[in-house]
């Protein structure tokens, strides 16, 4: 993976049979860092093991962190097992270790899915002053690697930081972002989604009442600069497919 400005790293030695499941990504010819992969294979690194400088790296935490080091738009990736000395960093959940076993490609979707799941699950457990969930309420974050996350009808949830998250899960929500390399995620009815820079994520989940329960309505996902989704534009969700707001 490409790296970052040098942090501070934990680092343990792994007993022999623990196995860290984690996501990697890779440029399109299945190489990173120069070094040459394959599906299905197993690989080992002798030597010294460290996050950001020697051994091979995945992302065992966030799925969306690995946007982080490789644009959702021009890469692809994998599922990994990994093994042998593992070094953790401090910033992120990336991880090195000195063995790993590329299991199956994974697609676009999937980790948007595992992405979602990981967010929103994140933002349940946040405390009340990390989040709101009050009808027409506002949560803004400014700083890098931030969360800002709504719950209640017609709110607003904004991020301008890198690497950042916003998600609501209000009906008549928007969810918008600003920073390189973020998140826009939402959940609920006639809701919209924004991202003002190219390779970020955006996700829609429409949910309908039925009667009894909230049920699956639609959904849609994009990456900023790619197939047509363009940066600073709001989106919503029809058919499967974002949709500029303003066709509405």
């Amino acid at each position: 993976m490409v790296k970052k400005t040098t942090e501070t790293a934990v680092v343990s030695e792994a007993a022999a049979e623990e196995v860290v499941t984690a996501i990697k990504g890779f440029n399109k010819d299945w190489t990173c860092r120069g070094f040459q992969y394959a599906i299905g294979e197993t690989y080992k690194h002798d030597g010294h093991v460290e996050a950001c400088r020697a051994g091979f790296h995945a992302i065992e935490g966030n799925p969306f962190e690995v946007f982080w080091y490789y644009p959702a738009a021009t890469s692809v990736f994998a599922d990994v097992d990994q093994r042998g000395s593992l070094c953790r960093h401090d910033d992120d959940s990336k991880i090195a270790s000195a063995e790993i076993t590329i299991k199956a490609e994974v697609a676009l979707p999937e980790i948007i899915r595992r992405g979602i799941d990981f967010v929103f699950a994140k933002v349940k457990a946040m405390k009340a002053d990390q989040t709101s969930s009050g009808d027409r309420s506002t949560a803004a974050t400014s700083g890098d690697r931030s969360t800002a996350a709504t719950s209640g009808y017609q709110s607003t949830a904004a991020t301008s930081g890198d690497r950042s998250t916003a998600a609501t899960s209000g009906d008549r929500s928007t969810a918008a972002t600003s920073g390189d390399a973020s998140s826009s995620m939402a959940t609920g009815e006639d809701v919209r989604v924004r991202a003002d820079k190219d390779g970020c994520v955006l996700c829609i989940h429409e949910i309908r009442w039925n009667g009894s329960t909230y049920a699956h309505f639609d959904a849609a996902f994009g990456v900023t600069g790619k197939d047509g989704i363009k940066a600073g534009v709001l989106y919503r969700c029809e058919g499967g497919k974002l949709i500029p707001a303003e066709a509405a």
